[in-house]
C-alpha cells in the first residue's frame, strides 16, 4: 500500500471528525434557542461561552475533514481518477463551513455584546445587519453539507463498492445513510418545517459513517492490494 501514513491519518482525522460533532452536539444540548433575533443577541452577548463553543467543535470537525478525505482517496485511488471530485467537494465543503462558522462566530462575538449595549435608535441596524449575515451563513451550511456529504462522501462511497479495500457494507452505508439523507435531501429543510428532522439526520448520519470510515482506516494492515476487484 502506497502512503500507508497518509491512510492512517486519514483514518484518525476521520474519528476526531466524529468526536468534535459528537462533543459539537453534546455542548449544544442545554443551548436555548431562540426564534426572535433580538433574544437571541441578547442572550448570547449574556453569556457567548456555550454557543461559541458548539461553532468551535463545528469549525474544527470541518478542518479534520480535509485530511479525511485525503486518506479515504489515497485508500480508493484504483477506483479511478473521478474520485478527485470527491475530495474537492469534501474541501471545497470544508471551507465554505469554515467561513460561515467565522461568520456566526463574528456575530456572537462582536454583534451581540454591540446590540446589547446599543441605544433603541441603532439597534434596529444591527438587527438588520445580523439578519443578513446569518442569511449567508445558512446558505453557506446548506452548500456545504450538500459538497462534503451528498458529492463527496456519495463517490466515496460508490468507489467502496467498486472495490475490495474496505467491506462494500460501508459503501453501502455511505449510500443509504449519509450521501442521499444526509446530504441532498437536507437541501429541503428551508421548504419545510416537517422536514426539519434531516437537520438532525444529517449530523448523526455523518457522525457514525466518519467514524466507521476511520475504525476501517487504522484497522487495515499492509501488505494490501487496492486493485479492483482483489
Amino acid at each position: 500500500m502506497k502512503n500507508i501514513s497518509l491512510v492512517k491519518v486519514g483514518g484518525v482525522c476521520a474519528i476526531l471528525v466524529a468526536v468534535s460533532l459528537i462533543a459539537m452536539s453534546v455542548s449544544g444540548a442545554w443551548i436555548e434557542s431562540f426564534e426572535d433575533a433580538e433574544q437571541s443577541l441578547l442572550a448570547k452577548a449574556d453569556n457567548p461561552m456555550p454557543y461559541v463553543t458548539q461553532r468551535w467543535f463545528y469549525f474544527l470537525s470541518f478542518v479534520l475533514a480535509m485530511p479525511a478525505a485525503l486518506g479515504f482517496y489515497q485508500i480508493l485511488r484504483e477506483a479511478g481518477a473521478l474520485l478527485w471530485i470527491a475530495v474537492v467537494a469534501v474541501v471545497a465543503g470544508g471551507f465554505i463551513a469554515m467561513v460561515d462558522s467565522l461568520i456566526i462566530l463574528g456575530v456572537w462575538y462582536q454583534l451581540a455584546p454591540d446590540y446589547a449595549e446599543a441605544s433603541a435608535a441603532t439597534r434596529p441596524a444591527l438587527l438588520v445587519m445580523d439578519r443578513t449575515l446569518m442569511q449567508i451563513a445558512g446558505l453557506g451550511h446548506l452548500v456545504e453539507w450538500a459538497l462534503a456529504a451528498g458529492i463527496g462522501v456519495g463517490l466515496f462511497a460508490v468507489a467502496i463498492l467498486q472495490t475490495a479495500v474496505l467491506p462494500k457494507w460501508i459503501g453501502w452505508l455511505g449510500l443509504a445513510v449519509v450521501a442521499l439523507v444526509g446530504g441532498w435531501l437536507h437541501l429541503l429543510t428551508p421548504v419545510s418545517d416537517a422536514l426539519g428532522v434531516i437537520h438532525d439526520i444529517k449530523f448523526s448520519s455523518f457522525t457514525l459513517w466518519m467514524l466507521v470510515m476511520g475504525v476501517a482506516l487504522l484497522r487495515l494492515r499492509e501488505p494490501v492490494k487496492t486493485a479492483t476487484g482483489v
